[in-house]
Order: structure tokens, then C-alpha cells, then sequence
């Protein structure tokens, strides 16, 4: 059972959230390629990079938060950090 812990509960979210802005735009890129203007690709592809070094970031700091504070199940934690 995994112990409570508001920080570690606001890294996942966060890292969750990133995860799931970089992903919708990933797919908008996937979609749209060749038939969005260089400007709107540009702008969509400069969300998708924010996106991603943030869920990296968010993915760091719950990593380094679980080291420090050994706060909750591996395994939960883990995976919501990306290393499943």
C-alpha cells in the first residue's frame, strides 16, 4: 500500500498532464502534416517540444522525490514516471 504523499500526488499529476499535452500534439502533427502552413506547424511544434521538456522535467523531479522520500509503491511510481 502506498503511502500518502502531496507531493509526490502533485509530480504525477503534473507529469500526467504533461504527458497528455505532448501527446494530443504529437497526434496534431501526425494528422496535419503537409496540409497545416509552415506557421501553424511551427507554432504546434514548438508546444510539442515545451510539452515534452516539461513531462521530462515533471519525470525528473518525481524520480529524484521518490529517491529522497521513498514515499510510495515502486512499481505505481515508477511507471507514472515513465519507467515502466
Amino acid at each position: 500500500m502506498a503511502i500518502e504523499c502531496a507531493e509526490r500526488d502533485r509530480l504525477v499529476r503534473a507529469h500526467n498532464a504533461y504527458l497528455a499535452d505532448h501527446l494530443r500534439s504529437v497526434q496534431v502533427l501526425a494528422s496535419m502534416t503537409g496540409v497545416m502552413l509552415l506557421n501553424d506547424y511551427q507554432k504546434v511544434r514548438a508546444g510539442e517540444e515545451r510539452a515534452r521538456k516539461l513531462a521530462e522535467q515533471a519525470a525528473i523531479e518525481l524520480r529524484a522525490h521518490l529517491a529522497e522520500h521513498d514515499c510510495a509503491d515502486r512499481q505505481t511510481a515508477s511507471e507514472a514516471a515513465g519507467r515502466s
